[in-house]
């Protein structure tokens, strides 16, 4: 088993190139223009700033990954919290002192870890802004190479590709996610410290909203507009959110720049038969068994990476079989 295709450039994508390179398994990753996939990062006042919320959820899988990769995300500051909507104190995320882990702030970026990571690794090849149009799997023949022709795939589900095993086009299904997010640049005379928080139930503008503290008295916040929010102007979420931060923190915000963000998230289950999907070496992250192949078990699973990486041992496992099947190799075709 060599030389493996990775489609797109998400977390999960270059996390398994290093996994791969490790075992001494070289691997391409092809990417469009956009890197990071739904993490990737924007600018605003020459800051380089994550474009939604995110946070790094605990599992010993995760963590284990993580230490494999050499990658060591900060805690927040505050510990992740659930509110109403009325900023009501719910309860702390998780039971444990684990469950802290992971925040994905500015100077640790995992996006910018990864880049530097895959540059150093011999084994990985990244080719950028390369759209992949198909994917397409057949049986191998005596010296059948060529130089779009791979031994192994592995794609996230939310690649939008058209599949072909022995020339018969696989039907998918498909799910949009609409993901509104505003960033905004605050000053604060009081001292503000990194949290994430989560509001609970259908009468509010925000969904999530996570802070970092820049430097000279700037504080990034990050919010997760709620499908209610969006029928709103953004100085109306602007106001909630200064709300929202003297309320539970005393805090007074004085807004210096604000962008608001949309982008599309995928989410795409294809529909072929246990047989067929254990012949083709091909791994999607979160569809481990076929049985489990519907979209609303790739909707709970795909999106959150302490799931995705829960056990690092079976990991390496199934992609080790699912990527050394010796009977099928796989070419791309670009649009």
């Amino acid at each position: 088993m060599n030389n493996i295709a990775i489609i797109g450039s998400s977390p999960v994508s270059l996390i398994y190139s290093i996994l791969l390179s490790k075992l001494k398994i070289s691997s391409t990753i092809f990417c469009g223009h956009n890197f990071g996939g739904s993490w990737k990062n924007s600018k605003l006042l020459n800051y380089e700033i994550p474009i939604s919320t995110h946070i790094f959820m605990h599992s010993n899988g995760l963590k284990k990954t993580f230490d494999e990769i050499g990658y060591s995300p900060n805690n927040w500051a505050i510990k992740p919290f659930l509110i109403d909507n009325q900023y009501n104190f719910l309860s702390n995320f998780g039971n444990n002192n684990h469950s802290r882990l992971g925040a994905p702030i500015l100077n640790d970026c995992i996006i910018n870890f990864l880049i530097n990571k895959i540059k150093n690794e011999k084994n990985i090849s990244l080719k950028k802004n390369t759209i992949i149009d198909k994917l397409i799997f057949n049986k191998i023949k005596d010296n059948s190479n060529s130089q779009n022709s791979f031994s192994g795939v592995i794609m996230t589900c939310g690649n939008r590709l058209e599949l072909f095993i022995d020339e018969k086009k696989i039907d998918y299904e498909s799910k949009l996610f609409e993901v509104h997010s505003l960033s905004i640049i605050a000053f604060s005379k009081n001292e503000a410290k990194s949290c994430f928080i989560h509001i609970e139930g259908d009468n509010t503008l925000l969904r999530e909203i996570q802070s970092i503290p820049l430097r000279k008295d700037n504080l990034l916040i990050n919010c997760k507009i709620s499908k209610l929010g969006r029928g709103f102007f953004i100085d109306k979420i602007i106001e909630e959110v200064k709300s929202l931060f003297k309320k539970l923190f005393k805090v007074d915000l004085e807004i210096i720049k604000f962008q608001s963000n949309i982008y599309n998230n995928w989410r795409f289950c294809y529909s072929f038969d246990a047989n067929r999907f254990n012949e083709i070496p091909l791994l999607i992250p979160g569809v481990n068994n076929i049985k489990d192949n519907n979209m609303r078990h790739i909707i709970k699973n795909s999106q959150d990476l302490s799931k995705l990486f829960s056990d690092y041992d079976l990991i390496i496992k199934n992609t080790l079989d699912k990527l050394s099947n010796k009977k099928y190799d796989c070419r791309i075709k670009i649009k």
